[in-house]
This record gives C-alpha cells, structure tokens and sequence, in this order.
C-alpha cells in the first residue's frame, strides 16, 4: 500500500497509478465486451455510455450517502466540488443503465448485452481493486498472525510498514477476475446452444453478491455505511434479490417459497452476524466462519432456483 501520487499531469489534472489501473480496467472489459459479442460497433457503444453513467452514478451515490455531511458546505455544487470518493453501487447502477441503452441501439434484447456487459464490468473491477494496491484502501484489520503477515494474505500499512493488515483487495480482485471467467464461459456455452439469455449475468451476480458480503464485512477503509449495515452489502442484497427473480419465472408455487422463505432467513441471518461483528464478544473468526456457511446457503438457493427456471424454459 502507498500514500496516492500523481504520475504526471495532463492539462491541469494530475494523473494517478489508481487512474491508469481505472483505465486499463476499462479498456479490457470493452475487448472482452468485442470479444463476446463478436461486435466492435456494440462494445464501442456500450463504452460511450458506460463509462460517462458509471463514473456518474458512482459519484452521485457517493454524495447522496454522505450528503449530510457536505451539502451544507458546498451547496447545490457537493457533487462537484466535494472531496471524498465514488460507490461501486452507484457505478453498477450506471453500467446496468449503459446496458439497457446499448441493448435497444444495437436492436438486442437486454438480458442478452447483460449477460456480455456482466464478465465485462467483473474484469473491470477486478483491474480496480488491484489498483488498489497504489492507494491506501481496500485493506482490513490488523493481522498479529506472523504466517499471514505476507502477500498475498496482507500487506504493510502505508503509514506504519511494520504493520500487516489483511489485503481484502487482492481477493476481491481475485474474485472479480474468477466471476468474469465463469460469466464469459456461460455465455458461450448457451450462446453455441441458443438457449435463454440472462443467465451468465444473474450467475454472475450471484457469484459477486455471495463474494462481496464478506470481503465488505472485512474492510476497515473509508467505506460507506448506514449505522453498521455497509452500502455495497446493500446493492448484494439487491442483486440476490434480481437474480432470484431472474430465475424464478415460471417456477413452482413450492419452488418459489421454498427460495423466497430461505433467502428472508439467511438475510436476516446476516444482519445479525454484521451485528454481532460490531457488537458481541464472540470470535470474529467464528461469526465469518458462520456468515461463509450462509452465503453458501443463499447460493445455493438461487441456483436451486435455477433449476426451476430451466424445468419451465423446457
């Protein structure tokens, strides 16, 4: 972890490691967007618009959640002049919208450009989250365990080289880039066998959200929070829920409760468990532990849920 530096400057902006790592991101998602789509005019318009809504909407997210703290001193203007960040939440709203708008341009359905735009986003997180290793976020508690005191398990603080704190952004990196591999087979799967569309995005979602809750959980940064409930946990949750009812189109009345039922529990489960984080004197290693084994349920479920939506498409 270092303290950000400028690079160099352009024109009066200076540019940092973060920004190229954001750019490099980018372009490779836009190939891999060409690539599955066989389709350089649809990946050029999807970046048109994706990048601008992506970096918009993270921004506008971003203050939103902290507008109480900012509006009164920066007016009508926070959201330009403001310092602070962007939200990932804020960002996949934007993507999702670029989605839909390059989906009725280039004349395909949406879940069809969703299910290309999805590995392609994952692979362009996961550049991000590696460039975090140039900043001083994406990190989590102090590890005394000298075992782990290594990359890629932890790194040094950026202040304090003699502290190791947990390297939560290698392995979100590490699992965007795994997300964006299982996305991009998916669709080339049922693309060669020209079956539903929508289902590499909603794997993919649900591959992200299981992932996310926990490395979230893990972070100790400047993230964004309601009380002790994350907002990235939030747009998880959300993502569960759009994937579930993806997936859940013609599905049996049993299949359905049995789902919704399961899900209502486990989130419930985990609300407890972020509680119990911040609050009881349980091991933390325990409550991950327990939070693993409910993120492996609501996977579970979703796919269980799957398996009812393709009994239907057949």
């Amino acid at each position: 972890m270092t303290i950000p530096s400028p690079l160099f400057n352009i024109i009066g902006f200076d540019v940092y490691p973060y920004s190229l790592a954001l750019l490099a991101g980018a372009v490779l998602g836009l190939v891999l967007f060409a690539a599955l789509a066989r389709r350089l005019d649809a990946a050029l318009v999807f970046g048109v618009f994706a990048i601008p809504l992506g970096i918009i909407g993270a921004r506008v997210v971003f203050c939103l959640v902290r507008i109480s703290f900012i509006a009164g001193e920066y007016g009508l203007s926070f959201v330009v002049n403001a310092p602070g960040g962007f939200s990932l939440m804020g960002a996949v709203l934007g993507v999702a919208a670029a989605a839909v708008i390059t989906a009725r341009i280039v004349h395909k359905p949406r879940a069809y450009v969703m299910d290309i735009a999805a590995p392609s986003a994952m692979l362009t997180l996961a550049a991000a989250r590696f460039g975090e290793a140039f900043t001083t976020d994406g990190i989590g508690r102090f590890t005394e365990n000298p075992w782990f005191a290594r990359i890629p398990f932890a790194v040094p603080h950026a202040d304090f080289t003699d502290e190791w704190h947990v390297a939560v952004f290698i392995w979100e990196g590490l699992a965007a880039l795994a997300i964006a591999v299982v996305g991009a087979i998916i669709f080339r799967r049922n693309s060669s066998k020209q079956i539903r569309h929508g289902d590499a995005a909603a794997t993919a979602a649900t591959l992200f959200a299981a992932s996310q809750i926990l490395l979230e959980s893990l972070r100790e940064d400047s993230f964004l929070r309601f009380g002790f409930v994350r907002l990235n946990q939030l747009l998880c949750v959300a993502l569960i829920i759009c994937a579930a009812v993806f997936w859940l189109r013609g599905a049996g009345a049993r299949r359905v409760w049995v789902v919704a039922c399961g899900l209502a529990a486990c989130v419930g489960a985990l609300v407890r468990i972020e509680f119990a984080l911040d609050k009881s004197t349980m091991n933390n290693n325990i409550l991950y532990g327990i939070m693993v084994a409910v993120l492996v349920v609501i996977a579970g479920l979703l796919f269980y849920g799957r398996g009812g939506d393709e009994a239907a498409a057949k």
